[in-house]
């Protein structure tokens, strides 16, 4: 079966706290449109300062309530992770917490529906 990447967070350096935009990721080619599981895919490519840590969560909007669809595992240091959302809908975000003493991380998230 092929996919269709999306990408929530574009490679990016982090110091604090913050979100991406909103990405519609229903695709207008009915083949992926059909699709309502994904994966979704962080991938830190640097991590420095003194403990840090990186929280990154998939999340939607509905009706001004917002809703996390999905969440990674913690990483202090360079890494990969996946997680698999079940019926997502067609609107996410991803939004990420930054930890510790004088951190920074260089990192993405993409998403395969």
């Amino acid at each position: 079966m092929s996919y269709e990447r999306h990408i929530l967070l574009d490679t990016t350096t982090e110091t604090a706290t913050g979100e991406g935009v909103v990405k519609d990721t229903i695709s207008t080619n009915a083949l992926y449109y059909s699709q309502p599981n994904v994966s979704a895919y962080l991938n830190v490519t640097a991590a420095s300062g003194t403990i840090p840590t990186l929280d990154v969560t998939i999340v939607t909007t509905v009706d001004g309530v917002e809703y996390v669809l999905g969440t990674f595992a913690q990483l202090a240091v360079t890494g990969t992770e996946r997680i698999a959302i079940n019926n997502a809908p067609q609107d996410l975000k991803a939004k990420f917490a930054i930890g510790g003493g004088t951190p920074s991380f260089t990192f993405s998230v993409n998403l395969d529906r």
